[in-house]
């Protein structure tokens, strides 16, 4: 029978006030701190009560009123503390408690004490509530100590002898009754323990779910099976009921199952059991679950219907899936057996086909029925040697593919390619044969025709300039068509029994690598085609050039075998190169005008400003004027001089190869730079050198870095305002050293920094700034030289920066 809703909630209720604390693993002292709790509750319940009898009479219990509230709050710390895993202190205090008030209701009470002693009688719950909770030591002394208070009755005259002899009588049969209850208690209690101990061992050893509800449905035990299988916590599940549940349950054919026609709910409302229900459940994280589930009733003598029901459950999802998994195996091999285009037969030991497919029967020309009353005897064209392949599987040997001559219904031969198998079971038992067929009559005759084309091929070969070879990629051993010799000045009995390694030594070093590179990704088969250009030594020690293509084989005996084609490629070559250095010699060409053209550009404007001078000084008969003329016609001159010998370094910088250069120690360079830049700057703006912390050691020429930096300077110096900046900063890191150069001029443009290396480039066209722009391509140089490089970062508006970046002496060696 179910309770009404509003008592299931005050059950719970109940439940979640006085449940233990989870840090409490033993059951016993769960229960202890589950009854310790329901004792504190009841204290505080009942100390309001008797605070207003204490209040509400006025002076006569005046003593008791400050103490109320120290009471009330004494009974919610014993509450507290029986939450946690340290109940016995509340224990300890609830005994300590009643020992005060005790104590309390004897001194201040008023009346005679005679009429006071009643107050011994709780001394009786101290010693129950110390035998409960407490160890036994501890209710010794409680006890004890009870029993001294009681005694000391005997000496004061104001108490009658019978009056507190009634008491000390009554007080020991209470507590020696209470002690031997107490110690049956225990060992009852110990003797359930046990039980229930070993019960829980087993239930929690299972591997189906249990679960123990009573008869409002409440769960009050669960085993871990349980938790795995639901997904949920013994916490989640304890004190609630099946219509509480966070699982959602399904019925076998897919719709919800309501709460009450649960199992565990039909038993409790039938007394029924049930067995092998199956049920669907959702797991709170999303997972469906399909679980059998039986649920039988507890039953008392005196009652029809159960106090409580016990569910197991067994999680058969697995076993689904498997069967599902199974079912969906035999569907794709039925599928593959039947739909494959090969014929598959299963053959017994003896020979006789126990199944084989539409394809078989098709290709045979026999009924499904037909196929079954048949052996191989009855469809092999080459009995003797099908049974000699039975009996080397029945022997264990392992069959390579095979090609067999099979007779049709209608007596027609058909070749067929056979791959046979030996299934076993488990234990290693010869079930049956199995055997695939594949009709390769369209083989066949593309065999015959591979043939005949071959021959053609052949003849082919033999009319061309084609010489093929042949070499073996297990021993290396090579055979060469005598064309394959003579093409190269070579007589044919030079090149017999020779090894591929042997014929290699005749080829180009320049081209060795990647031949042999190309032959052995064939023979690794990483390559399933070998090809290669290369240059073969001839018998009268010049060079000749061959394209060399093949493909590896597999013989029946399963050795490599590359077989490929030579074909003289020299002339084709010798043209190609002839075209190369004609195309070569044309970009020289376009090269050298171009370059004379910008050097005539440059010295054409020099020039006529020295003509148009020497012009106006052959009409100026004034001293001063004339002396300006010529100190114009001398700034030209140095202009082309200067110009002159940029053309030269630039010249010397392309045409002589780097040598080995000394370590270069590129502060002192630094400081000679700055040195020479303050004393000789006829920059229009100011340049600061900044110091840096001592660089590393390059290799390189000290006069041409300097050249390099004093390049960069200038240019820097030309497009920089007069009120600008040029910084030159350095450093280094593990492996180079880098100096830059960062001014403050207008920048370069995106599209203009590709062009900034460039021979004779100028931004402007018309070239009206000063320059050549020869600077930047020698500083450039320079840096390729040493092995280093120019980095450019500009900003239009913002300025630009350089930064010449050096090997240190010991990459330079590395590299």
């Amino acid at each position: 029978m179910y309770s009404p809703p509003h008592l299931i909630g005050l059950r719970m209720a109940l439940e979640r006030l006085t449940r233990p604390s989870s840090a409490l693993t033993d059951q016993s002292a769960r229960q202890q701190a589950r009854l310790l709790a329901v004792l504190a509750l009841t204290f505080i319940v009942i100390v309001p009560i008797i605070v207003l009898m204490w209040v509400v009479p006025g002076s006569t219990y005046m003593v008791f009123r400050p103490v109320s509230p120290g009471i009330l709050l004494t009974a919610v710390l014993i509450y507290s503390l029986s939450r946690t895993r340290h109940y016995c202190y509340g224990a300890m205090l609830m005994v300590l408690t009643i020992f005060s008030l005790v104590t309390l209701a004897l001194l201040t009470l008023p009346g005679s004490l005679t009429e006071r002693m009643p107050a011994l009688n709780f001394l009786t719950a101290a010693i129950m509530v110390s035998s409960l909770f407490l160890r036994q030591s501890v209710t010794w002394v409680v006890t004890l100590l009870s029993l001294g208070i009681t005694s000391a009755f005997f000496f004061l005259p104001d108490v009658p002898f019978i009056f507190i002899y009634i008491y000390l009588a009554s007080f020991l049969s209470v507590t020696i009754l209470g002690a031997v209850g107490a110690v049956l208690t225990r060992r009852y209690k110990e003797q359930l323990l046990t039980s229930e101990e070993r019960y829980r061992s087993v239930v929690m050893a299972m591997s189906e779910g249990v679960v123990l509800q009573s008869r409002d449905g409440l769960i009050l035990a669960c085993n871990a099976a349980a938790e795995c299988i639901l997904g949920l916590t013994t916490a989640q599940m304890m004190g609630r009921a099946s219509v509480d549940s966070h699982l959602q349950a399904i019925r076998e054919d897919g719709t919800p199952c309501p709460p009450d026609e649960h199992p565990a709910m039909v038993t409790l409302r039938t007394g029924r059991p049930l067995t092998n229900v199956i049920m669907g459940i959702q797991r709170p994280t999303g997972e469906r679950r399909w679980i059998s589930i039986n649920s039988q009733p507890l039953t008392r003598p005196d009652e029809s219907l159960p106090f409580a029901v016990v569910t197991s459950f067994t999680d058969f999802t697995g076993r689904l899936q498997q069967e599902q998994d199974l079912i969906d195996s035999r569907s794709r091999y039925y599928a593959l057996f039947e739909q494959g285009h090969d014929a598959v037969f299963i053959l017994d030991l003896e020979g006789h086909h126990l199944e084989a497919n539409h394809r078989a029967a098709n290709m045979l020309g026999y009924s499904m029925e037909e196929m079954q009353e048949l052996t191989y005897r009855d469809l092999s064209a080459e009995i003797d040697e099908s049974e000699d392949v039975r009996q080397k599987l029945l022997a264990g040997e392992h069959i390579p593919v095979f090609e067999r001559t099979f007779r049709r219904k209608d007596g027609r031969h058909i070749p067929v390619e056979i791959k046979v198998e030996l299934v076993r079971s488990l234990s290693g038992q010869p079930l049956h044969i199995q055997s695939v067929a594949r009709d390769i009559t369209e083989l066949c005759q593309t065999r015959r025709e591979l043939k005949r084309l071959q021959k053609r091929l052949e003849f082919a070969i033999s009319a061309a300039r084609l010489a093929w070879w042949e070499m073996d990629g297990d021993t290396g051993q090579v055979q060469f068509d005598k064309r394959r010799v003579l093409m190269a000045g070579y007589q044919p009995q030079a090149f017999q029994n020779v090894t591929y390694h042997a014929f290699t030594d005749l080829i180009h070093p320049d081209d060795y690598a990647a031949t042999m590179q190309a032959m052995q990704d064939v023979l690794s088969g990483q390559q399933p085609f070998y090809a290669a250009i290369y240059r073969m030594r001839t018998a009268d020690g010049g060079w000749m050039w061959l394209r060399d293509w093949g493909e590896l084989l597999t013989n029946e005996s399963e050795r490599r075998i590359v077989r490929g084609y030579v074909i003289d490629i020299s002339e084709s070559k010798e043209a190609q190169q002839r075209e190369i250095d004609l195309a070569l010699e044309k970009e020289r060409v376009q090269m050298l005008s171009t370059f004379i053209q910008s050097a005539a550009h440059e010295f054409r404007t020099p020039l006529a400003i020295i003509n148009t001078t020497a012009f106006v000084m052959a009409h100026i008969n004034e001293m001063e004027k004339r002396q300006q003329k010529v100190s114009i016609i001398q700034g030209q001159v140095q202009r082309i001089v200067r110009l002159i010998d940029m053309l030269l370094l630039l010249t010397r910088l392309e045409s002589s190869a780097p040598t080995l250069q000394p370590a270069v120690d590129i502060n002192a360079v630094m400081e000679s730079f700055c040195q020479q830049v303050v004393a000789n700057s006829n920059c229009r703006l100011t340049i600061r050198c900044e110091e840096s912390a001592r660089l590393p050691l390059v290799a390189g020429n000290p006069d041409e870095l300097l050249e390099a930096i004093q390049q960069i300077v200038d240019n820097a110096c030309r497009f920089t305002p007069a009120d600008g900046v040029v910084t030159i900063s350095s450093g280094a890191t593990d492996a180079s050293v880098w100096i830059e150069l960062r001014d403050t001029g207008p920048g370069i443009a995106p599209e203009n920094l590709p062009h900034l290396f460039e021979t004779f480039w100028r931004l402007d066209e018309a070239h009206s700034t000063p320059g050549f722009g020869l600077g930047l391509a020698i500083a450039r140089k320079v840096m390729e030289r040493h092995g280093g490089r120019i980095e450019v970062k500009s900003e239009v508006g913002a300025g630009s920066a350089f930064q010449l970046i050096l090997p240190t002496q010991s990459q330079s060696a590395v590299s």
